[in-house]
C-alpha cells in the first residue's frame, strides 16, 4: 500500500491497476515534446538557410541604409524584427489551425481538448513564448550575415562574395536536416515491427471470440454453477468456465513459493489465480503435462513451467512434486497435478512471471468462447439471461481481442504519430532543400548555359546540379544510421519481447531518404537542365 497525490494519478501511475479511468504516462509526453522540438528545429533550419543563400536578393538594399548612415545594430534589429514578425503570424495562423485540427489531435492522442483548452491564458503565454524564441533562434544568424554585408561591394555587383557567406554552415544544416529525416524513417519502421510483432506473439491462448462476463457481487459469485448453466444454453456460446480473471488481465495476487523441507525464508514469489474446470480449455491454454481441474480439487494446483524453473522441479518429476507456502508459521501444501505452457498476463514489457492455478468455485468473471457473428443477439440474450439472476448487479462485460489490443495501444499511438512527424519534417526539409537547388541553379544559370552551348548533355547538368547535395544526404547516413540505432535499441530495452533490428531496417530508410533526395533535387534539376541557354546567356 502506497499514497500517491491525486494530481499525479494521469500521468504517473502507469501498470498499477486498476484505475477508475484510463491514464497516460508522462514519457509519452516527453516524447511528443522532444518531436514537436525537433519539426521546429527543421524549421527554423530552413529558414536559416534560405535566408543566407539568398542574401543577394537583399545585398543592394543593405548597401544602399549604410551608405546613408545605417549602422551594423540597426540592420540586425531590422531583420531580427523581420523573423519575429514571421512567426508571429506564422503562430496567430497556427491557432485556428490547430482548432481545425482538434478531432484528428484528440483521435492521435487519445485525448478530449476542446477549444477552450487551446484559448487557456497559460497555453497563449507559452504559445507567444515560443514564437520569440523561435524567431530569435531562427534570425539571429541571418541577421548577422546580413548586416555584415559591405556596402562597396553589394553596390558594385560582387554578390558571390555574399554568396558565399556561411556555405559551410549551411551544408552542416542540411545534413542535420536529412539525419533527422532519416532517423525518423527508421524509427517508424522499427516501432511497426515490434508492435506487429506484440500483436502476432502467441500469447499463449486464443483470444478470438473470447467473451469475459464480470460477475461482481457475493450475490452472483454464490450463483456462479446456475448463471454458467444458463449461458451455456444461449445459441452461439461454444465452451464456458469461470475465473479470477480473464486472459490478458493483470495478476497482482501472490504468495512466497518453495519446496517442502526447504528454507521458508527463501522464497520464489508466485503469482496465483483461482479458475473453474474446463478454464483451460476454453481459453486455449496448452495443458503440456497432468490434468485439468476436478470439481472437488481443494490443494491440487497447476503451475506454469517458470514455477518448476525457478523452483528447480525437473518436468519430469512435476506431478509427483509439492509447492509449499508458509505464512505466520503455517505451512500449506499444495500437489502439483498439472503444467500449463507459460502464457502471458502482463504486457510484453514484463517477462513471464511463475503462476498456480487453483480449483474456484465462486470465479469473479465467466469466460466463453463464442461461435458467433451476431453479437449483438448475442448479448441481448446474455443479458436476458442475467437479469433473471439480477437486477442489482449490472451486466458488464469485455471481449478479450479489445483489451489484448489495449496493451499495445501505447505503442500503436507512438508509431501513428512518428509517422505524422516524420511526414511532416521530410515535407519541411524538402521545401528547403527545393529552395536551395533553386538558388544553386539561379546562381550556376550561365555555366549552364555555356555547357550546353559547348555540348554537354543533360545527364551532365543534372550531376551537376546533385552531386553535392547527394554527398550531403550520404553524410547525413554515416551520423544518422548509429545514432538512431542506439535510440531505438535503447526503446527497445523496455520489452522483455522484442525484435532483433535488422540491417535491411537501414537500408530501407536510406533508399527513401535518397529517393526523395532525387526527386526534389531532381525536378529543379531538370528544369534548369531543359531550360533554353539562350535566354541566360543573352545579355553577355
Amino acid at each position: 500500500m502506497f499514497l500517491k497525490p491525486i494530481t499525479d494519478i494521469h500521468l504517473y501511475s502507469k501498470g498499477i491497476a486498476p484505475q477508475l479511468d484510463k491514464v497516460s504516462e508522462i514519457g509519452f509526453l516527453y516524447t511528443l515534446l522532444i518531436l514537436a522540438g525537433i519539426i521546429l528545429a527543421v524549421a527554423c533550419i530552413n529558414f536559416i538557410n534560405l535566408r543566407t543563400a539568398f542574401a543577394n536578393k537583399r545585398a543592394k538594399e543593405i548597401g544602399v541604409r549604410k551608405v546613408v548612415g545605417a549602422n551594423k545594430s540597426s540592420l540586425i534589429y531590422q531583420f531580427l524584427g523581420e523573423s519575429l514578425l514571421l512567426t508571429f503570424f506564422a503562430t496567430l495562423i497556427s491557432i485556428p489551425l490547430g482548432i481545425v485540427l482538434l478531432p484528428f489531435i484528440n483521435e492521435l492522442g487519445q485525448s478530449d481538448l476542446g477549444i477552450f483548452d487551446i484559448f487557456n491564458t497559460k497555453i497563449i503565454v507559452l504559445l507567444f513564448a515560443l514564437s520569440l524564441i523561435t524567431g530569435l533562434l531562427a534570425g539571429v544568424y541571418p541577421a548577422l550575415i546580413l548586416s555584415a554585408i559591405k556596402p562597396i561591394n553589394a553596390l558594385k555587383g560582387g554578390l558571390a562574395q555574399v554568396a558565399s557567406g556561411g556555405a559551410g554552415f549551411r551544408r552542416a544544416l542540411v545534413i542535420f536536416q536529412f539525419i533527422v529525416s532519416t532517423s525518423l524513417i527508421v524509427a517508424v519502421i522499427i516501432i511497426v515491427q515490434q508492435v506487429r510483432f506484440g500483436q502476432n506473439k502467441d500469447l499463449g491462448y486464443q483470444q478470438e471470440n473470447l467473451l469475459a462476463i464480470r460477475l461482481g457481487t457475493y450475490e452472483t459469485f454464490s450463483r456462479f454453477d446456475a448463471i454458467k448453466d444458463q449461458f451455456a444454453s444461449v445459441s452461439g456460446v461454444k465452451d464456458i468456465a469461470g475465473a479470477n480473471s480473464y486472459p490478458s488481465q493483470r495478476i497482482f495476487g501472490d504468495f512466497g513459493g518453495h519446496l517442502p523441507g526447504e528454507d521458508p525464508t527463501k522464497l520464489t514469489l508466485i503469482h496465483y489465480s483461482g479458475m473453474s474446470p474446463g478454464y483451460m480449455n476454453t481459453v486455449g491454454m496448452k495443458l503440456i503435462a497432468g490434468r485439468d481441474f476436478r470439481p472437488n480439487d481443494s490443494t491440487q494446483t497447476i503451475v506454469n513451467k517458470v514455477v518448476l524453473q525457478s523452483l528447480g522441479i525437473p518436468m519430469e518429476e512435476a506431478l509427483s512434486s509439492k509447492v509449499a507456502s508458509t505464512y505466520e508459521g503455517e505451512t500449506e501444501l499444495f500437489d502439483i497435478i498439472g503444467v500449463v505452457d507459460d502464457y502471458h498476463f502482463a504486457p510484453l514489457t514484463e517477462s513471464i512471471a511463475p503462476i498456480a492455478l487453483f480449483n474456484e468455485d465462486s470465479p469473479g468473471w465467466i469466460v466463453m468462447r463464442t461461435e458467433t457473428t451476431d453479437f449483438k443477439t448475442l448479448l441481448a440474450n446474455l443479458e436476458a439471461k442475467w437479469n433473471g439472476f439480477t437486477t442489482e448487479t449490472p451486466f458488464e462485460y469485455t471481449f478479450v481481442d479489445q483489451q489484448v489490443e489495449k496493451l499495445f495501444q501505447e505503442e500503436q499511438r507512438l508509431g501513428t504519430i512518428s509517422i505524422v512527424f516524420t511526414i511532416l519534417a521530410i515535407l519541411i526539409s524538402c521545401l528547403g532543400l527545393f529552395g536551395l537547388v533553386s538558388y544553386v541553379a539561379e546562381q550556376k544559370k550561365k555555366e549552364i548555359g555555356i555547357r550546353k552551348v559547348l555540348g554537354a548533355s543533360i545527364s551532365s547538368v543534372l550531376r551537376l546540379l546533385t552531386k553535392d547535395f547527394i554527398k550531403l544526404v550520404l553524410i547525413a547516413f554515416i551520423v544518422a544510421f548509429p545514432l538512431a540505432y542506439y535510440f531505438m535499441n535503447r526503446w527497445l530495452e523496455s520489452f522483455t519481447y522484442k525484435i532483433d533490428i535488422q540491417w535491411w531496417v537501414f537500408a530501407l530508410a536510406g533508399i527513401c531518404a535518397l529517393t526523395i533526395t532525387l526527386l526534389t533535387v531532381g525536378f529543379q534539376s531538370f528544369k534548369s537542365a531543359m531550360a533554353n541557354p539562350v535566354k541566360s546567356l543573352r545579355t553577355e
